[in-house]
């Protein structure tokens, strides 16, 4: 009688100790849990206000496109890739953009405008949110106020790089306008420097591919905005 009694108690006693600490790491862990599932979520109210309800992100989905070789039938050409009809020096150019990396595809918005020598500009979700402004001149390019998600100077220095070849390919005064290689071939005109190229397409699209990030930017012209109605 006496040993049931005993280890009876004892029992209880190590059943109410194993509830209590199993109480406290319940409530532990679901502190810790409420505290990561509102991390999470201030996160992903972040990465939706920056891509917005209507842009496209599709992963998995995507490629880059594969630059075009010169073949035998290309001519040499010294032709330009922003004709007035692509980009004029008096209104506001506004383009539809898609950015391709190796597994995504991002569309958005991209304004460029010509003030005094220099191109200043933004790229914008199709929400309208800002990630970033830039100003261009014969010999740099400058990202502003970039979105805190891309606000990494290796990630800068890429988009930087890329949008001075794109937007002053044609400057004679550019770093480096003497050893670009530009041809025509199959109804597009074409421009080669180092791992990068420029392609105006048929339907009037521009294409700059970087080969060596993995990286694509397509612009699309829309119509023409008056200066003076945009806040840049």
């Amino acid at each position: 009688m006496f040993f049931l009694w005993f280890y009876g108690h004892r029992y209880r006693e190590f059943k109410d100790l194993k509830f209590k600490y199993l109480k406290n790491i319940l409530l532990f862990y679901g502190h810790r849990y409420r505290e990561f599932k509102d991390l999470k979520f201030k996160y992903l109210k972040n990465i939706l206000l920056f891509y917005g309800l209507t842009v496209l992100l599709l992963v998995g989905c995507s490629s880059v496109s594969p630059m075009i070789k010169r073949t035998a039938d290309a001519r040499p050409s010294d032709g330009m890739v922003w004709t007035p009809e692509r980009r004029s020096d008096a209104v506001m150019n506004s383009y539809r953009i898609v950015l391709k990396t190796k597994n995504n595809s991002i569309t958005g918005l991209f304004y460029l405008k010509k003030k005094d020598e220099e191109w200043i500009g933004m790229l914008t979700n199709e929400m309208g949110a800002k990630v970033f402004d830039f100003r261009v001149t014969d010999k740099m390019c400058e990202l502003r106020n970039v979105f805190p998600m891309m606000d990494k100077w290796y990630i800068k220095k890429t988009v930087a790089a890329d949008l001075y070849f794109f937007i002053q390919v044609d400057h004679p005064n550019a770093t480096f306008h003497k050893r670009l290689e530009r041809f025509e071939q199959q109804g597009k005109r074409i421009v080669n420097f180092k791992k990068k190229q420029i392609v105006v397409g048929e339907d009037g699209s521009v294409r700059l591919i970087n080969s060596r990030r993995h990286l694509q930017y397509e612009l699309m012209k829309m119509v023409a905005l008056d200066p003076n109605k945009m806040i840049m």
